[in-house]
Parts: C-alpha cells; sequence; structure tokens
C-alpha cells in the first residue's frame, strides 16, 4: 500500500471533509483498485467512528486493554494488511 492511503486514512479521520477526488487518485494510480481504497475508507471511518463513540462515553483504554486490542488484531491476522499498506 501506498503511503498515500495511509495519509488519506489519517485525513479522513482528522479532516473528513478535506478528503478529494485527488487523495483517491494518488492511491489508485500507486496500483490499488477502486475496491481497495474504498475498503479502506470503510475500514479508517469505522474504527474513527467506534473511538468518537468510546470517547463519547468518557471510556479511557488502560495499557493492558490497548495490548490485549493489539494482540487480537494479530490473532485475527489484521497485520497481514498492515504489511499489505506498508509495502
Amino acid at each position: 500500500c501506498p503511503k498515500s492511503s495511509m495519509r488519506s486514512c489519517a485525513k479522513l479521520t482528522t479532516a473528513p471533509a478535506t478528503v478529494t477526488q485527488n487523495d483517491t487518485d494518488k492511491i489508485v494510480s500507486a496500483g490499488w483498485d477502486v475496491v481497495a481504497v474504498s475498503q479502506a475508507a470503510f475500514i479508517a471511518s469505522l474504527y474513527a467512528m467506534v473511538n468518537r463513540i468510546v470517547d463519547g462515553h468518557g471510556m479511557k483504554a488502560t495499557p493492558e486493554r490497548a495490548a490485549e486490542g493489539g494482540k487480537r488484531v494479530v490473532d485475527l491476522e489484521y497485520a497481514k494488511i498492515a504489511e499489505t499498506m506498508r509495502s
């Protein structure tokens, strides 16, 4: 995955109204297809939504809970997705 996809996901999370077709075009021109771009946007948006719900309830993660979540990501092989996104 090109770095542009990571930047676009970060932009989608922090400033969604500023995402443009140009952001998508950069990712597609780097080799992703439109379905993959859509899936990345969906995942980034879903995580942002869940984080806002959690924050809205005043819940804070402890280091132990964060570690548990990280382990689940690895166990569920989301790490393969992350590796793909780094390449």
